[in-house]
């Protein structure tokens, strides 16, 4: 399953809502990562982490955030860089599951998304009768 919410995206519903709520405030740690938690709601999520007692939050980001001086660690990086280090680190390597891809299924998402502005416009600009220089050429030579 899925558990990121990737830039302009939406939670699928109020059941994601109510997981993310309820995880965020039982888990003992919080990773954040590449994003300035500016936009709400969606930014508080992470810190009900602070409700479990103990709960920390792990802020990994090139920019400032509102969160930094909650958070028990901060790190000023790459996502990439920090997650393939502390993958080497946990001596995970490359051993994950690599059989959901989230990223490259939000990339065809997105592909697919183009496509369908492009057909969207292509379809106004017949309805208009086309582009006016096809429009012009087609009538001066009827």
């Amino acid at each position: 399953m899925d558990t990121i919410v990737h830039f302009s995206e939406k939670f699928r519903g109020e059941h994601d809502l109510a997981i993310s709520l309820h995880q965020s405030a039982k888990a003992d740690v919080v990773l954040v990562l590449g994003t300035s938690m500016n936009v709400q709601p969606n930014a508080v999520y992470t810190s009900r982490v602070f409700k479990n007692s103990g709960g920390r939050m792990v802020v990994v980001n090139l920019q400032k955030t509102p969160y930094d001086r909650m958070s028990a660690v901060r790190v000023f990086a790459r996502t990439d860089n920090f997650m393939r280090a502390l993958m080497e680190a946990l001596e995970i390597g490359d051993n994950f599951d690599r059989s959901f891809d989230a990223i490259y299924d939000w990339q065809k998402l997105e592909a697919q998304r183009a496509k369908d502005k492009k057909d969207k416009e292509k379809a106004k600009e017949k309805k208009k009768g086309g582009s006016s220089f096809f429009s012009f050429w087609s009538s001066s030579n009827e």
